[in-house]
C-alpha cells in the first residue's frame, strides 16, 4: 500500500509547511501553481487513453456511469452528508466561521474523493504500480501547502480521511485484481484517463464538470469490458 501512504504523508507535510511558511507565498505563485496542476492532470490522461483496447467500449461506460452518478446526484448528496457532518462543528459559529467550514469541506471533498485518488487507489490495487498517486502526492503536497496558507494547519488533518478513503478502494480493488484481464485495465486506464481531462478543466477553472457523478464509469468499464472480451 505504498501509494495511499505517501500521498497521505504528503498531504500531511504539505498541511504543515504550507502553516509554517505560506503565508510569505505571493498570491500569484498560488493562482499559478493552481493552473499548472491543471495542465498536468490533463497530460496524465494521454498515456492512459492511448491503452485502451475499445474505445467504444470506454465511450459507452462513461456514458452509462456518469448518467448513473447524476441520476443518483453522487456529488451533490456527498456535498450534503459533509455539510451535515461538518455543521454539527459550524452550529452557532459566526458567520466567518461558517464560510471556513464550507471552504474546508470543499477541500475533504478534493482531496478524498477525487478522480486521480480514486483511479491511483484502484488501480494500484490491481497492479501494485503506485504512479499515478505518487504523482498526485506530489500536487497534493503543493496544493495543501497553499490551502494551509489560507486555513490553517486542520488542512493537515484531511490526510488521515483521505488515507481511509484511499487504503479502502486499494484493498477492494486487490480482492478483485484475479479476475481483471489485461484488456479490462486497459479499458479501465483509458476511461480514468478521460475523467482526468474533465478534472483537469475543473481545476483550470474552465468548466466545471461534476467529476463524482463520471466515477461509477470506472466500474461499469471493467464490466462491459469483459463481456466485449468474451461475446465481442
Amino acid at each position: 500500500m505504498v501509494g495511499p501512504m505517501i500521498n497521505s504523508g504528503s498531504l500531511l507535510i504539505g498541511g504543515v509547511v504550507g502553516w509554517l511558511v505560506g503565508r510569505w507565498l505571493p498570491e500569484r505563485v498560488k493562482v499559478s501553481l493552481a493552473l499548472l496542476f491543471g495542465v498536468v492532470t490533463i497530460g496524465l490522461s494521454v498515456p492512459l487513453i492511448v491503452k485502451t483496447d475499445a474505445m467504444h467500449i470506454v465511450v459507452l461506460s462513461l456514458i452509462i456511469g456518469t448518467f448513473i452518478g447524476e441520476l443518483l446526484g453522487l456529488e451533490s448528496g456527498l456535498e450534503r452528508f459533509l455539510k451535515r457532518v461538518m455543521g454539527r462543528f459550524a452550529e452557532g459559529e459566526s458567520e466567518e466561521s461558517q464560510v471556513y467550514f464550507a471552504q474546508y469541506i470543499t477541500l475533504i471533498a478534493l482531496f478524498c474523493f477525487g478522480s486521480m485518488g480514486v483511479f491511483g487507489a484502484f488501480s494500484e490495487g490491481i497492479t501494485h504500480t503506485p504512479d499515478v498517486l505518487l504523482i498526485k502526492a506530489t500536487l497534493d503536497f503543493f496544493t495543501a501547502m497553499i490551502f494551509a496558507s489560507q486555513l490553517g494547519v486542520a488542512i493537515a488533518f484531511i490526510a488521515l480521511p483521505q488515507f481511509i478513503m484511499l487504503a479502502a478502494i486499494y484493498l477492494s480493488a486487490a480482492q478483485l485484481a484475479p479476475f481483471i484481464s489485461e484488456m479490462m485495465l486497459n479499458d479501465f486506464s483509458a476511461c480514468g484517463g478521460i475523467i482526468f481531462i474533465a478534472t483537469g478543466f475543473r481545476m483550470c477553472d474552465i468548466k466545471r464538470f461534476a467529476i463524482i457523478n463520471m466515477m461509477p464509469a470506472l466500474l461499469v468499464v471493467l464490466l462491459l469490458s469483459r463481456l466485449w472480451e468474451q461475446f465481442g
